[in-house]
C-alpha cells in the first residue's frame, strides 16, 4: 500500500569512550520524540560488533511531520552534543514508505 510516510535512516560512530555519552543522550531524545504526534516509530540501534556505531531509524507520517520534529526544542541542544561526540557520519537517508508488511 502505498503511503506518504518518511522513513529516515541515520548512522553515526562516535569517538572512543563516548559510547554511553551519546546513548543516553539519542535515548533521551528518541523518548520525547515518540511522544511527537506524527512520529510512527523511533529506533536508537547500536551495532553489535562495534559498540560506537549507532543507526537510527526513524519514521514520520509525513515530510511536514519530520520537518517539525527537527524544529523541536530539545533537538537543538542534542545536534549541539552530537557534534562534539561524533566521530564519523555515515549518512542520513530520507525514504518515502511505498509498501508495508
Amino acid at each position: 500500500m502505498k503511503g506518504e510516510n518518511i522513513v529516515v535512516i541515520a548512522s553515526l560512530s562516535v569517538k572512543e569512550g563516548m559510547e554511553k555519552k551519546f546513548s543516553d543522550a539519542a535515548l533521551e531524545v528518541a523518548a520525547k520524540t515518540r511522544t511527537e504526534p506524527g512520529c510512527v516509530a523511533y529506533e536508537v540501534l547500536q551495532d553489535v560488533s562495534d559498540a560506537r556505531k549507532f543507526h537510527f531509524i526513524e519514521e514520520y507520517v509525513d515530510q511536514s511531520a519530520f520537518d517539525a520534529h527537527r524544529k523541536m526544542p530539545y533537538m537543538a541542544p542534542f545536534r549541539e552534543l552530537r557534534e562534539k561526540l561524533v566521530d564519523k557520519y555515515f549518512g542520513v537517508r530520507s525514504l518515502l514508505e511505498i509498501a508495508r508488511r
